[in-house]
């Protein structure tokens, strides 16, 4: 790998790009789009055994709070449907109650919409897919470059967007076993901890299958 794509890398993973951040959809800057394509270009043409290789040399370890490990209930609309909900619905300050409501596969209470709609955008937020700010839902210019791609890319992009989440990042970057992995959600209640369990390892096994044995986490 050239250093400049390395850098771009290491820049992108440092969270240092803010390409997560908000996107005015009347007003986008093209400077950011532009630099978004870059990334996906330069993410679809690298393994994502070549990206953990290089990030495992910054030296970079985030430290995380109970918001930052993953919680979802359904990761496909994680990834599809809430940045294009997010871009395409024309609410602006959307609520996690209304994009609950959105992702409504039968009808439920309302309570149950806004825990939907917040677990599901916090983990594409994780991702830099959306933007979240005082609990309100806007795109993302990583999001709304993604919703462009075609779903062969998407799906290639995945794994590398799952790294982007750094609760996922810290995993690889340190080389965690699976005790270490127990380890990092001790600080949440027991029946917490089973439920972001089950979906840390759903993330770690998306990355896994893209990886050789020896840079795999594994689960025994």
């Amino acid at each position: 790998m050239d250093s400049i794509k390395e850098a771009f890398i290491i820049n992108f993973y440092s969270h240092k790009l803010h390409v997560e951040d908000t996107c005015n959809l009347q007003y986008p800057s093209d400077g950011m789009m532009r630099l978004c394509e870059d990334i996906y270009s330069c993410l679809l043409n690298v393994e994502c055994e070549e990206i953990i290789r290089v990030i495992k040399k910054i030296g970079l370890i985030f430290e995380i709070s109970h918001g930052d490990v993953p919680q979802f209930s359904n990761f496909e609309d994680c990834v599809y449907k809430v940045p294009l909900l997010v871009k395409d619905c024309g609410i602006e300050d959307l609520t996690f109650t209304q994009l609950g409501y959105m992702l409504r596969t039968k009808p439920r209470k309302v309570s149950a919409d806004m825990k939907y709609g917040e677990n599901q955008s916090k983990t594409a937020a994780q991702m830099g897919l959306c933007s979240i700010i005082n609990a309100r839902i806007y795109p993302s210019y990583l999001g709304v470059g993604f919703c462009n791609l075609d779903k062969e890319s998407q799906m290639n992009l995945l794994p590398k967007l799952i790294l982007f989440i750094p609760y996922i990042f810290n995993q690889y970057v340190t080389n965690a076993k699976f005790e270490d992995i127990n380890d990092s959600v001790s600080f949440l209640s027991l029946s917490t901890q089973k439920r972001r369990l089950t979906n840390i390892w759903s993330l770690i096994n998306q990355v896994n299958k893209v990886l050789p044995y020896e840079l795999q986490i594994i689960r025994y």
